[in-house]
Formats: C-alpha cells, sequence, structure tokens
C-alpha cells in the first residue's frame, strides 16, 4: 500500500474528519476514506483498473439506515460497504492525505457511476 500521513480537514457541518488514500497494487484499487473522531470510516469509495472505475461508494450513515429497514442486500449489491473496524491512531499515518474537496468530487463522481 501506499503511505503518507492525512492531515484533519474542515468536514461537513464544520465537524473534523481525516481524509486518506490508500493503493493496493496487486489488484490496482485504490481506496479512499473519511474518518470520524474515533478512526471509524463514515464514507469509503474504491475505484479499480487503468481507468478508476468505482466499485464501492458506501457511506455508514446510510449503511445502519439501510440494514435497520432490512435493505442491506440492496445496498451492498448497489454501493458496497465501508470498513467494519476503525483505524487505529497509530496507522493513520500510513495513509496518503486526501483534502477534503477532492475527496467530496470523487465521492460525486463515484455514487453517480454506481446510482446507474
Amino acid at each position: 500500500m501506499t503511505a503518507l500521513s492525512p492531515t484533519p480537514v474542515s468536514g461537513r457541518a464544520g465537524r473534523n474528519r481525516l481524509c486518506g488514500a490508500a493503493v493496493l497494487d496487486e489488484e490496482d484499487i485504490w481506496f479512499y476514506f473519511e474518518l470520524d473522531d474515533d478512526g471509524w470510516v463514515t464514507r469509503q469509495i474504491e475505484l479499480q483498473g487503468p481507468d478508476r472505475t468505482p466499485i464501492v461508494a458506501a457511506s455508514l450513515s446510510e449503511w445502519s439506515t439501510e440494514l435497520d429497514a432490512g435493505r442491506i442486500q440492496q445496498y451492498q449489491a448497489r454501493f458496497g460497504g465501508v470498513a467494519d473496524k476503525p483505524i487505529p491512531a497509530d496507522e493513520i499515518n500510513d495513509y496518503e492525505p486526501v483534502p477534503a474537496d477532492a475527496f467530496e468530487q470523487l465521492w460525486q463522481t463515484a455514487r453517480s457511476h454506481l446510482e446507474e
């Protein structure tokens, strides 16, 4: 995986968040994520291949809502899922920083692609 240190950036509704990225070279998948203050992934994007085709654009809050509504299989089939464990504070420096505006642009593009 590629590694650098993400920095806190201003998030939605003024909350702080971390945005980071890593690449899994063997599978040519780029992982992008947004973290809450406790290290939980709140939104996750995965792009695959040389064209960076979106394969995941999932939100923890949406995932929870769909789980409670009994529609989680449909949600996961369309948008994928988020990491099921928080990223430990001592591993945050293993990820490349992503500016909030760049993450938002990736998010919108990936969601549009997966909603088609």
